[in-house]
Order: C-alpha cells, then sequence, then structure tokens
C-alpha cells in the first residue's frame, strides 16, 4: 500500500509594518514658550519662542511649529507696542516736568530771565551799530532801544564798555545791589557763570519748598493722630488740623506774593515805556 509522502509547504513570513509617529520636539518646545511669552510683559520669551518655531518649522509635523509663530509673532508684536507706548508716555512725563521747572524758574527768579533778555538785546543793537558805523557807540543812549530795555531789574541802567574780546565791548549790570564794580555785577560775558549761580539758587528753594511740604505733610499727620486720639468733637477736629495747614500755607504763600509784586512792577516798568515812546 503506497503511501503519499505529504511534503511540508513552507509558509513565508509576513512582515507586519508598524506605521511609526513622528513628533517635532522643538516645535512643541518652542509653542509652549511662544504661549508662555504672551502673559510674561517684555516680549523677550515671545521673541525666543518665534525664533524656535521658525526652526522648527521645517520639520514635519508642522502643527506646534505653525502655532507657535503666530502665537509668538502677536506676543512680541503686543509686547513690543505696549513698551513703545511706554516710552512715549515717560517721554512726554519729561516734557512736561521740564515745561514746569522753567515755569518755576522763571517765576522764583524772574531777573535773571529778563537782565538775559536785556543784554541780548543790547548787544544785538550794538553789533548793528557797529556795521553800520565801523565803531562801537559811545554809550547805550545811542541805541534806538527803549528805557526798560536799557535799564536793568533794579533800576540801574546798564552800561556798555569796551573790552579787549571778541567782539570788543561788555554789557554790564550792577546787580541787586545797584553798585557796579562789586561782587554781585553781571557781565553779558561772564552770563553764564550768572545763570549757573541762579540754578543752584532755585534747586536750593525748590529743596527748601519740598522740606515745606513734607512738614505741612507732618503736621496734618500729627493733627490726625492728636484728634483721633481726643474724645473732642468733629468740629475741634477739624479746625485743630485746618489751622496746623494754615501756618505753613502763610510761609508758602507769603514767598509767591513777592514773585508777585516783582512781575506786576516789572510789568508797569514796560507799559510806562511804551507810553513815553509813543
Amino acid at each position: 500500500m503506497n503511501q503519499e509522502t505529504v511534503q511540508p509547504q513552507y509558509v513565508q513570513p509576513q512582515l507586519v509594518v508598524m506605521p511609526q509617529t513622528r513628533s517635532n520636539g522643538l516645535g512643541v518646545l518652542g509653542f509652549f514658550i511662544a504661549l508662555i511669552g504672551l502673559f510674561i510683559p517684555t516680549g523677550v520669551v515671545s521673541l525666543l519662542g518665534l525664533v524656535l518655531c521658525l526652526a522648527a518649522i521645517g520639520r514635519s509635523p508642522r502643527g506646534f511649529a505653525t502655532m507657535g509663530v503666530i502665537l509668538g509673532l502677536l506676543g512680541f508684536i503686543f509686547h513690543l507696542v505696549l513698551l513703545l507706548v511706554a516710552a512715549a508716555l515717560a517721554l512726554v512725563g519729561v516734557v512736561v516736568g521740564g515745561l514746569a521747572l522753567a515755569v518755576c524758574f522763571v517765576l522764583i527768579q524772574p531777573e535773571v530771565v529778563e537782565v538775559t533778555a536785556d543784554m541780548v538785546n543790547v548787544a544785538i543793537a550794538v553789533e548793528d551799530h557797529q556795521q553800520r558805523n565801523d565803531e562801537l557807540p559811545g554809550g547805550l543812549d545811542e541805541l534806538d532801544l527803549s528805557s526798560a530795555i536799557k535799564t536793568d531789574p533794579w533800576g540801574v541802567s546798564y552800561q556798555l564798555v569796551s573790552a579787549d574780546i571778541e567782539h570788543g565791548f561788555d554789557v554790564i549790570s550792577a546787580g541787586p545791589d545797584g553798585v557796579f564794580k562789586t561782587m554781585d555785577d553781571i557781565e553779558l560775558n561772564r552770563l553764564n557763570e550768572f545763570w549757573e549761580k541762579a540754578a543752584e539758587d532755585f534747586g536750593e528753594k525748590a529743596e527748601e519748598f519740598g522740606e515745606k511740604m513734607e512738614r505741612l505733610d507732618g503736621r496734618r499727620y500729627h493733627c490726625r493722630s492728636v484728634t483721633a486720639s481726643s474724645d473732642c468733637s468733629d468740629d475741634y477736629k477739624g479746625d485743630y488740623e485746618a489751622e496746623a495747614v494754615r501756618e505753613l500755607c502763610k510761609e508758602l504763600s507769603a514767598e509767591l506774593e513777592e514773585i508777585s509784586a516783582v512781575i506786576e512792577l516789572q510789568t508797569e516798568e514796560l507799559v510806562d515805556s511804551d507810553e513815553d515812546e509813543d
């Protein structure tokens, strides 16, 4: 009996290829950094996330990298705009503060501004006279100027003197004491020293004013503490605090009255001089 020999069949194994999940770690990192940068008010973090995402956007997958570029760009622009606005506001504050200081300087020391303006006008008139006549004028009377310009803030006429300097002349004010050839004389060619001294005086007065305001706040605080700890009526508390405030306000108002008196006197002199010319 023949038995058929069964040959075993070779079964070829099948390879199962599992899909590999690709990731873009740099893009994911840049995305999260850009996201965090939205809440950090510097713009540097957003810029860092933007750079990382731009470097990772060439790789697949690009989803996180693309979103990171958008978030980083938005965050950087937003914080940059905030920075520019803050810088603009700071610049406006500096300009306003400078104008306020200039106004305070003019109000507190009007003589400095008047002397400077007078001397500049005299110097221009002298230069014009010298060009037309080829010589310096013999005095201020030869110049076509108002009496207000020829007179300093303290009521003394300026002196025009020959000097061995570039322009050949100098304009001198007797200064606050009204006497020439003393320490407080003001010269056109040394006007910068006069302004430096005026700036120092202004700084001292501003510091003194600040100390007075601090004393005002201290007195008001003292008044509140005293009246709060005492069993007195509300009317008495208000009167007690108001009286302390009035004491310091009198000192400040006295200085302002002196400044106003000087300005009014100068205005009257200018009006009188204009009427004389008419």
